[in-house]
């Protein structure tokens, strides 16, 4: 489901049309929502091994660049080596949204950023 809903990025009412489609079977949206949170959990330890990693990176590059998030504007933030990136979005810009991508503020190496 996370496959079709965010790499394909089909919206969950298509994601259902595509179940009952292939599949004959109806399907909730809050079924998909509830698999797209399970597998985010599955993801925790990857996403903490992608943090160590950046943090023991003698340089990382910082960056963030506005994007509209229900019908808002909000910031992606990235922390990026040659090997990993880490993104996270944030109502917020400046040092408060960088904290709490969880990187910054335990970082001790060089911290690169375009501006």
């Amino acid at each position: 489901i996370p496959y079709l809903t965010h790499y394909q990025c089909l919206s969950l009412k298509r994601t259902k049309e595509f179940f009952q489609d292939c599949f004959g079977h109806s399907i909730s949206e809050g079924t998909l929502v509830n698999h797209t949170h399970a597998f985010s959990a599955q993801l925790r330890p990857f996403l903490e091994e992608v943090k160590e990693q950046i943090l023991q990176s003698s340089v990382v590059h910082f960056d963030e660049t506005g994007m509209r998030v229900e019908n808002k504007t909000q910031w992606l933030h990235t922390a990026s080596t040659p090997e990993v990136t880490l993104q996270h979005i944030h109502e917020k810009r400046g040092k408060e949204a960088m904290d709490a991508g969880e990187i910054l503020p335990s970082f001790s190496g060089i911290a690169m950023h375009d501006g």
